[in-house]
């Protein structure tokens, strides 16, 4: 089955992280800062009138896409889609994250090929239990170009 894509560009990234082994997970907009899952987006609001805060989809390192409990399925994850950025909505923001034993496995920016089609990109590795975390983020909107 083929999916839809927003652009050429994206239809790309996606076919190169599949086969680099990551999975692809649904864009959610919106998450409940209450979930039980762990998910988080960079930005959250408030939700008037209940005073609820959400996670919005956003652009930016603080975020957790997968839940622990999925580790045993994968250790790689993408999710690709709407999002905030600083200044506006974008259509195409991707975020990954993927855990290993070691950091010097973990990194998109020596993958030349993806890279070739990502705007603004920013990574982080950081230690996570008994291994590494990855999160990377980048915007596949073309510049100039609004959602």
């Amino acid at each position: 089955m083929k999916l839809l894509f927003g652009s050429e560009r994206s239809e790309r990234v996606t076919e190169i992280l599949d086969g680099m082994g990551y999975m692809r997970l649904l864009d959610l907009p919106a998450i409940p800062e209450s979930n039980a899952m762990g998910f988080r987006y960079q930005e959250s609001f408030e939700i008037a009138p209940a005073g609820d805060s959400w996670y919005l989809r956003s652009y930016g390192l603080r975020f957790n896409l997968a839940s622990p409990r999925w580790l045993r399925t994968s250790k790689k994850w993408y999710s690709l889609g709407w999002g905030l950025d600083p200044s506006r909505e974008q259509r195409e923001i991707l975020l990954v994250q993927a855990w290993e034993s070691s950091p010097e496995r973990l990194g998109l920016r020596s993958h030349t090929e993806l890279m070739e089609h990502l705007g603004d990109y920013t990574e982080a590795v950081e230690s996570a239990g008994a291994g590494y975390c990855l999160r990377a983020a980048a915007l596949l909107d073309p510049p100039g170009d609004s959602a």
